[in-house]
């Protein structure tokens, strides 16, 4: 198999993670970058042709260095990186990496693992259709969908199933062996994920009906099977949020995982909330606690309020002097409180819908001027009440499917819209072009991010 795999330009293990591309930093919407793609993509070249006999280098270094300053936080930065190399470089029988992100609400968790895995990994984790490096999946447990056991489970799987479809070699490769792995078991794969049919396809023997812990265990140990063959050929990010509405069977489903001893190249990101439902907080910090007595690989991660913005205002592109520089952010500061989030949000309203492009003799009394948003939730009021009326009704149609939705839900939203007898009447041709510029139009206001293909 080994040699087939290298007959065809596949191979099991990429050792190297210095040598991965950011060029996708430039596909994101403006709103969300943290750093300048060009200056990336300069980079991240020079690094790449000084890597040699996949060795760490002292450019390379420096580029990293530079990265995790200018995302504002170097140290929570280093350790989800140095989270994923553990992961990218174990040995075989070792077990995977837990990163625990935790924050109060809205301090920007989600948004500092996107961005950091980001500038850490591949944003899709393929170059082309041949050549992978990794993958990155996600799922969002769901307060409204706690009686779904394994629910963000089944949206990060579905995802893999996704990105594995769209790496033809890759897949034909390893397909027997996820067979073999499976033993005789696909079936339960199949039920449990049912995007798994493009993967292992549909002819399965049915297998024997269990109930209770005996069938809950035989599921760990068939999904435990999957993910082990698929993170051998190259590392698997599987990032999990809001894990403070996750029901009891995905904690155990993590349980399983992070003790298990023959899952190399997993990294496995929890996310989860330390004001919301403190009970449920303080549960899962003994969870992650007992976890980690049971000899897990966890790293704890605590995103707090940033103590400065000046690397925001740097990586923001802003031509902008270095007292102007030092305004802005204090400004971004005060009315954030050090939400990174919030201050990227603030930071698009002020310079686009108010266009505030004075030298700094006249900055303070310029944003002085400007009616700011006391709370994060206003200002994207704010936003989302300016969209056009086609994107914010197709918006709201869609996210009531949930927190995703591909491109078929968004055009029967957009059909559904206040305005579906306009559009209706229109050919599937420019219906479709509506739809994209409704869908684009979200993205670039970084409303809507693509999570898959």
């Amino acid at each position: 198999m080994q040699q087939l795999l290298r007959d065809r330009g596949v191979t099991k293990r990429r050792n190297c993670h210095h040598c991965l591309s950011m060029k996708r930093t430039a596909m994101l919407p403006s709103s969300v970058k943290q750093i300048s793609p060009a200056h990336l993509a300069a980079a991240t070249s020079a690094a790449a042709s000084t890597c040699k006999d996949h060795g760490r280098d002292e450019c390379h270094e420096k580029t990293m260095n530079e990265a995790e300053g200018r995302q504002g936080r170097r140290a929570e930065f280093h350790a989800l990186h140095k989270a994923y190399v553990s992961a990218e470089t174990s040995d075989l029988h070792c077990k995977p990496q837990i990163a625990v992100v935790t924050g109060q609400s809205g301090i920007g968790k989600s948004f500092f693992v996107d961005r950091s895995l980001n500038i850490i990994c591949s944003h899709d984790g393929y170059d082309s259709a041949d050549s992978v490096r990794n993958f990155v999946v996600s799922g969002k447990c769901n307060e409204m969908n706690q009686n779904q056991p394994y629910s963000c489970i089944i949206d990060a799987l579905s995802m893999l199933c996704r990105q594995l479809c769209q790496l033809d070699l890759l897949l034909e490769s390893i397909r027997q062996e996820i067979l073999s792995a499976l033993n005789k078991e696909g079936r339960v794969l199949l039920n449990f994920v049912p995007a798994m049919r493009d993967v292992i396809g549909v002819d399965h023997e049915e297998v024997l009906e269990l109930k209770g812990r005996e069938r809950q265990i035989r599921l760990e140990r068939v999904v435990r099977r999957f993910i082990g063959v698929v993170a051998s050929y190259c590392p698997l990010v599987v990032k999990l949020d809001d894990l403070q509405w996750a029901d009891g069977a995905t904690l155990d489903f993590i349980r399983s995982l992070a003790t298990s001893t023959k899952l190399r190249g997993l990294l496995l990101v929890c996310i989860y909330r330390e004001n919301d439902a403190d009970a449920k907080r303080n549960m899962l910090d003994k969870y992650f606690l007992q976890l980690k007595g049971d000899k897990a690989c966890i790293t704890q991660i605590r995103i707090q309020p940033l103590a400065s913005m000046r690397g925001l205002i740097e990586s923001s592109g802003l031509e902008i002097d270095a007292e102007g520089a030092e305004i802005l952010a204090k400004f971004l500061q005060k009315h954030s409180n050090g939400n990174t989030f919030f201050a990227v949000r603030l930071l698009d309203y002020i310079l686009f819908r108010h266009y505030v492009q004075h030298p700094s003799s006249h900055l303070i009394s310029e944003l002085e001027r400007i009616s700011i948003p006391p709370t994060l939730e206003d200002l994207l009021a704010i936003e989302i009440d300016a969209l056009p009326p086609l994107t914010k009704d197709a918006l709201i149609w869609a996210s009531c499917i949930g927190y995703y939705f591909d491109d078929f839900i968004f055009e029967k939203a957009i059909q559904l819209s206040c305005i579906d007898d306009q559009v209706s009447s229109l050919s599937p041709f420019v219906r479709q072009r509506c739809m994209s510029e409704a869908i684009t139009l979200a993205m670039d206001m970084g409303l809507v991010e693509k999570v898959g293909s």
